[in-house]
């Protein structure tokens, strides 16, 4: 598969997260991997469906530069009808942060334990679902 926008990334990790999910795999790196995930189909929503113009294209650029899955979030909530829904913002903000606390070492580096990981796995479907139930609705309008 060509890799070609925000989702097929996202798609591709989803799928190699699914298969360490599958075979049982428990890595820290599964924290990161699940909030870049993550970031990538809100991303997706965001590059594919808000239309760049005079007064939003600054922020664009920032938004779509960030890590941070609460602020895509919003971002995405303030220009869609479609929104996220409040119960899948506060499941991402549990991952928020892992993309930095559980792949590099520091005053606030992460271990994460098994619940953790499954969460991970958990919260990385709800998104995909959330954003595949809303790239339906974008395409029906």
């Amino acid at each position: 598969m060509e890799l070609r926008s925000y989702y097929d990334f996202a798609l591709d990790d989803w799928c190699f997260l699914s298969e360490l999910q599958r075979t049982g795999i428990q890595a820290n790196s599964i924290g990161s991997i699940a909030q870049n995930t993550c970031e990538r189909f809100l991303k997706h929503l965001i590059d594919r469906y808000i239309p760049v113009d005079g007064e939003n294209r600054e922020q664009m650029t920032e938004v779509l530069s960030t890590h941070n899955l609460n602020r895509l979030v919003k971002f995405w909530n303030s220009y869609s009808e479609n929104r996220i829904p409040q119960s899948v913002a506060n499941q991402l903000r549990k991952i928020n942060g892992f993309y930095f606390s559980t792949k590099y070492p520091g005053d606030d580096c992460q271990t994460l334990s098994r619940e953790d990981i499954q969460m991970c796995f958990e919260v990385t479907d709800l998104c995909k679902k959330t954003v595949d139930e809303i790239i339906s609705k974008q395409s029906l309008s």
